[in-house]
């Protein structure tokens, strides 16, 4: 994988190419792995006559950070909307008291995905940038077109996502380092040590299929919700997929859950 080859070497060491593209990945492998295992339950569940709720709404089209929280991992979000963020007070409260709700909980939040400094960062992180949302950004966002919205969250959330993807906090501001001062990196590093043709089409395919592709074709979008059998020409392009799935997973090596590895 790009982001596991990119990530075991100092990110003092790589050139801004290569880093950007290794974390890009990892932004993607974490969605398709993460959402991908939360489809598995929910069409087991459906054998099972449990009907699960949805678990991932597209979130990489989201237009802030505000949206993108309720399109990720709905379940925890859900979770600590009912049972920490309401209890605390909500946003019933003083603006300056739902702040403090926001941080409080999106430092629970970090916490939740592991004891380390990393995972406390990247939640206060976004407490502090949904605070600022609540204190205007969002009705600023709200007068530029949908385009630069959606190029602001996908432009913070990746640079979120370094800090939590890092081997450790110190590495992952390395690489934020690395790339805002432009590094050059030790020589010797070349694309073609990190991702093959193949990995770069997969990657390319993945900015599609990540949410753009069902965006602009809903009819797609509703045939995946319909939860009715797909036509002929559906089906055996859903099979040539399952396929090319199958061979490119037996063709490598195994790689547990990501969420595993915390």
């Amino acid at each position: 994988m790009i982001y596991a080859k990119v990530a075991s070497v100092p990110a003092a060491t790589l050139p801004v190419p290569i880093l950007v593209l290794g974390y890009t990945a990892y932004m993607m492998q974490l969605y398709f792995d993460f959402s991908g295992y939360s489809d598995m339950a929910i069409g087991i569940g459906e054998f099972f006559g449990i009907t699960l709720p949805e678990n991932f709404e597209y979130p990489y089209l989201a237009c802030s950070v505000g949206e993108y929280w309720r399109r990720w991992h709905i379940s925890l979000s859900s979770w600590f909307r009912d049972y920490v963020y309401i209890p605390l007070g909500g946003s019933r409260c003083r603006l300056r008291r739902t702040c403090l709700n926001l941080l409080i909980v999106f430092a629970l939040t970090g916490l939740w995905h592991g004891a380390a400094w990393q995972y406390v960062v990247f939640g206060l992180l976004h407490g502090i940038i949904l605070c600022m949302e609540r204190l205007g950004l969002r009705r600023a966002l709200e007068q530029l077109p949908r385009l630069f919205r959606h190029l602001y969250t996908v432009v913070l959330l990746w640079l979120t996502l370094v800090i939590f993807g890092a081997p450790g906090l110190s590495e992952g501001l390395a690489v934020l380092k690395g790339i805002f001062t432009w590094q050059s990196g030790a020589k010797g590093y070349t694309l073609a040590a990190f991702a093959d043709t193949k990995l770069l089409l997969i990657l390319a395919a993945s900015f599609l299929l990540c949410g753009p592709v069902q965006a602009l074709c809903p009819k797609l979008k509703a045939a995946l919700y319909a939860k009715k059998a797909p036509s002929p020409a559906g089906m055996a392009g859903l099979l040539v997929l399952l396929f090319l799935g199958l061979m490119r997973v037996t063709a490598g090596t195994y790689s547990a859950f990501i969420y595993f590895q915390f």
